[in-house]
C-alpha cells in the first residue's frame, strides 16, 4: 500500500511540473508612488498558453488591484505580485505577444499557479480580474499612455 501512495505522490509531482509554465526571473521593482510600482529589471515568464513574455525594465504597474477592504485585502493583497505584473503587461495594446484580455486573465491564473499561489487565493483573484475589467479599465501602451 505504501508503494502505491508513493507512486501516486511522485506521479502528481510530475504532472505539477509538467505544465511548462514558469518564471525565468524574479520580480525586481520599486514603489514610484504609494500605488504605482516601476519594474527595475526585465521580468521573464514562460507561458504554456501564449509563449515567452518579457516585461521590460521601466514598466509601470499597479499590481493586483485588490480593494482596500480589510478582510479582502488581508486575504488577497500582495499574494501574486509577479503574476499581476505579467497580467498588466499583457493587457497593454502593444504587448509582445499580443493577446486578448481573456488570454491575459488566463495567463494570470496560470502564472499564479506556476508561482505556487494556493487555489483558494488564485481562483477568486482570477474571477476578480475577469469581473473588474468592466469597471474602469482603460487601454494603455507599455509606456503608460492611455489609448482612446
Amino acid at each position: 500500500m505504501k508503494k502505491i501512495i508513493v507512486f501516486i505522490l511522485i506521479l502528481s509531482a510530475a504532472f505539477a511540473f509538467a505544465s511548462g509554465s514558469y518564471f525565468v526571473d524574479r520580480l525586481t521593482a520599486a514603489w514610484k508612488t504609494d500605488k504605482i510600482l516601476i519594474v527595475l529589471a526585465p521580468l521573464g515568464y514562460q507561458s504554456e498558453r501564449v509563449g515567452y513574455v518579457e516585461v521590460p525594465c521601466g514598466f509601470i504597474t499597479d499590481l493586483a488591484s485588490v480593494p482596500k477592504i480589510p478582510f479582502i485585502y488581508e486575504a488577497f493583497g500582495g499574494k501574486a505580485n509577479a503574476p499581476a505584473v505579467i497580467h498588466d503587461y499583457l493587457l497593454c495594446v502593444d504587448s509582445v505577444p499580443k493577446v486578448t484580455s481573456s488570454d491575459a486573465n488566463l495567463v494570470f491564473l496560470e502564472a499564479m499557479e506556476a508561482s505556487g499561489v494556493p487555489s483558494w487565493i488564485r481562483h477568486p483573484m482570477y474571477w476578480g480580474v475577469c469581473i473588474g475589467k468592466w469597471y474602469g479599465f482603460k487601454k494603455r501602451t507599455v509606456s503608460g499612455e492611455i489609448v482612446q
